[in-house]
């Protein structure tokens, strides 16, 4: 797998500045220091957030990537920050909602093309119930809309990974 941002490939070392050697599969090895430079994916973490009617919500993105599409409320989960944490800040930011009964559901991968470069993420996948929430207009989020699960547009989801757990919780529920 070749490490790339736009078309350039890293070629640098982060620790002495040489020569990194491209290999079949990861790390990236720097033939000077000898330094392994691993390309780790971003982790984030997202919400399928159920209604009382047992509609799921959905928020239309603002900017790109992917403007215009579907998502679920959720982000890259910081430092020093578990996904449940991750999680509970990211919802209060985007809908200004309140969770219970939050539940694993599973993990995805996903590509995120920004700035130019591909990222590789893991999302980690929870089911929630909306306890109370006060949606105000943000920089994220263009609009918000409640769908019954038999209704959710799967052609307008932004990310694959979110498809897919999407398409895990409806055959949960069946």
């Amino acid at each position: 797998m070749q490490l790339k941002a736009s078309k350039r490939r890293l070629r640098y070392c982060p620790a002495c500045a040489g020569t990194l050697t491209q290999n079949r599969r990861p790390p990236l090895i720097c033939k000077q220091c000898g330094f392994h430079f691993y390309y780790d994916p971003h982790v984030s973490a997202a919400v399928i957030l159920r209604d009382t009617k047992n509609r799921i919500l959905l928020l239309k993105r603002k900017s790109n990537p992917k403007k215009g599409f579907w998502h679920l409320p959720g982000g890259f989960i910081e430092i020093n920050e578990s996904a449940e944490d991750a999680l509970r800040r990211e919802v209060k930011e985007e809908i200004g909602a309140h969770m219970e009964n939050v539940r694993y559901l599973g993990s995805f991968t996903n590509r995120y093309f920004d700035g130019g470069i591909n990222y590789h993420t893991i999302t980690i996948f929870f089911t929630a119930d909306i306890k109370r929430m006060r949606f105000t207009r943000n920089d994220e989020t263009d609009t918000i809309a409640f769908f019954a699960p038999k209704d959710i547009p799967f052609a307008a989801i932004a990310f694959g990974g979110v498809r897919q757990a999407l398409m895990q919780f409806r055959k949960e529920q069946n």
